[in-house]
């Protein structure tokens, strides 16, 4: 199954229920089998999603016509990924380190010089290397 909070559908159940959906009004004159749907899509950790939660869901991707499986929106956007180790201060105190040992030495700084002259900017705190 594809990555989803434990409780909610993956991306991939989520296309199948729009599948389902599609399906499901095709035989029942343009009206979905919501509880038929519900049956058929499992959450990530187990269990099937209730009725209301198919409903938002699918009054959620009515709203959006640029909507698709696994698109996320609004707060959750800005939290994906890993904390940023290597800050913009960070990268500005490197890169204004190298450029001074440049105009001092007058040739390209080495990593060495600049790991030297800027040791807590180029530490990562989880490997205990620069």
């Amino acid at each position: 199954m594809g990555r989803a909070p434990k409780g909610r559908l993956c991306a991939w159940e989520v296309a199948k229920a729009i599948g389902f959906r599609e399906a499901s009004k095709e035989l029942h004159g343009g009206v979905p089998n919501i509880p038929w749907i519900a049956d058929r899509v499992e959450k990530v950790g187990g269990g099937h999603p209730s009725r209301m939660s198919l409903h938002e869901l699918f009054k959620k991707i009515n709203a959006d016509p640029d909507w698709f499986p696994g698109k996320l929106s609004g707060a959750k956007r800005a939290k994906r990924g890993r904390k940023q180790i290597f800050t913009a201060s960070k990268r500005r105190c490197v890169a204004q380190s190298a450029m001074a040992a440049k105009r001092r030495k007058g040739e390209e700084p080495c990593v060495g010089a600049v790991l030297h002259s800027c040791p807590a900017a180029t530490w990562n705190p989880e490997t205990k290397k620069p």
